[in-house]
């Protein structure tokens, strides 16, 4: 190969021989320590730009015992106690929020506004549904083992109980109590899209 090639030109080796020496190490700074002091260790809370050199194992000792508080005084606060102390405001909320009081709802005894409001929404809260029961219906009551018309209150109750009683858990993983929980919340389904409940 030829010493002076055009491809080797531009690339150069450093041996391990040759690395330049570190200069200007500092020397533990702990009594009675010879080693380098390679890691920095804060003087004080206060002192920002102003750190101990010490080995890496009077470091270690030192940190275990550096009380960042030390020089405080009773009282006395410091600057990272002043940024946190900061007044707070409700989640979702600036510092011009203002609480709006609402005003108590007057005590109605007789349900008068409550039908009020009802009526200019179109229901009437007192008037039962006169909506005529069909087939589907009659069956999917008879389902939940209630006959006529019923109100929710009633239909809920029913579904309520009878699905406590033939939920697989109850009944060790009975096949035909599974068929008939799932007919039971079918019918539930079926009258709750007809408005029933």
């Amino acid at each position: 190969m030829a010493e002076k090639s055009g491809i080797f030109d531009s690339i150069r080796i450093k041996s391990r021989r040759t690395a330049k020496p570190i200069k200007n190490v500092n020397m533990c700074e702990w009594e009675e320590c010879e080693k380098p002091g390679t890691h920095r260790a804060p003087k004080s809370h206060q002192s920002n730009n102003e750190f101990h050199n010490f080995c890496i194992t009077h470091v270690r000792k030192y940190n275990q015992s550096f009380n960042f508080f030390a020089e405080n005084k009773e009282g006395e606060k410091s600057k990272s106690d002043e940024n946190f102390e900061r007044p707070t405001w409700r989640f979702g909320t600036n510092s011009n929020y203002k609480t709006v009081k609402k005003k108590p709802k007057p005590s109605d005894p007789t349900n008068l506004y409550a039908r009020l409001e009802a009526r200019t929404r179109g229901d009437n809260p007192n008037r039962k549904s006169t909506r005529r029961l069909v087939d589907s219906d009659r069956r999917a009551l008879e389902v939940l083992g209630l006959k006529g018309r019923h109100d929710a209150v009633e239909i809920k109750a029913a579904y309520k109980v009878l699905v406590k009683i033939h939920h697989p858990d109850v009944n060790g993983g009975d096949v035909s109590s599974e068929e008939r929980l799932r007919a039971i919340i079918t019918a539930y389904n079926h009258l709750k899209k007809k408005g029933l409940v």
